[in-house]
């Protein structure tokens, strides 16, 4: 969907690592969702990313473990990329975030090359009450005082979206159960659930989904991400200045969603 970019690793916690996240990150990641992106990280502090075998960017990282934060500088760059991260066993995630610090611009999920490991997060699932007969762009906008969320008995999050697609929730943001894909959408009365998937992990494969049975006259949930457009536009959506986290998804037929309006980019291309 949008550009690829470095990834984000995310953290159990601090003490989870201790003296050992150099050993923990050492070896070669595969991108869970395009397995021709390639992160290898050496002893010396040394990294690769590798794309399709053809592009490769090489250079130093560095670890900030208070902070659980990852510096990676380019071949003789003194100006660092920086990330979130957390090591699960063997998954890796990668938190990149756009200018404004709190806005996440990309999330993405690597496995240590060979594992045979069952990724295990303690996420809790978010679910979301669409209006019935909804279609259209939906925008959540989080931590936000104002909310039309609640908790069910299992402390899963519920979310109620507005009937017009416009929804603040006071929730803090979960970037686990997002890439764990631990979300539902379901319809009010009927709490019929609207299958969902993730729009830049099909780019250009819409074969993908229909191999799936997913038929391009049915309703589906598009994800788009976090953040996915300017702000300015996102303030005007809203009709107020907003400095939370946006995430952006779309309900309508496939063949309504082949096309991302604001990349340009296609399932089908």
């Amino acid at each position: 969907m949008k550009k690829i970019t470095i990834l984000l690793l995310i953290t159990y916690s601090i003490n989870c690592f201790s003296g050992n996240i150099s050993k923990d990150l050492i070896g070669t990641w595969i991108c869970t969702t395009q397995n021709n992106l390639v992160y290898k990280f050496d002893t010396n502090k040394q990294y690769s990313y590798k794309f399709n075998d053809r592009f490769e960017i090489t250079g130093q990282y560095k670890i900030d473990l208070k902070n659980n934060q990852l510096y990676l500088y380019f071949k003789n760059s003194k100006t660092p990329v920086k990330y979130s991260f957390k090591v699960a066993g063997d998954y890796l995630i990668l938190m990149i975030h756009k200018k404004i610090e709190n806005h996440i611009d990309e999330i993405i999920l690597l496995k240590r090359q060979g594992s045979l490991q069952t990724l295990n997060l303690d996420s809790p699932t978010i679910k979301f009450l669409i209006p019935d007969g909804y279609s259209g762009y939906v925008y959540v906008n989080y931590n936000q005082s104002k909310n039309h969320n609640e908790y069910n008995n299992q402390n899963n999050i519920l979310i109620e979206i507005h009937k017009s697609g416009k929804t603040i929730t006071q929730n803090n943001i979960n970037p686990y159960s997002y890439i764990t894909k631990n979300i539902e959408f379901k319809y009010e009365s009927n709490l019929n659930t609207i299958p969902f998937f993730i729009f830049n992990e099909y780019t250009g494969r819409l074969n993908n989904l229909l191999n799936q049975g997913f038929s391009m006259d049915s309703t589906y949930v598009c994800l788009y991400g976090f953040n996915q457009i300017a702000r300015e536009n996102i303030n005007k959506i809203f009709d107020q200045e907003i400095k939370g986290n946006v995430l952006m998804f779309k309900i309508d037929s496939l063949k309504n969603l082949i096309h991302n309006p604001y990349t340009n980019v296609h399932l089908d291309k």
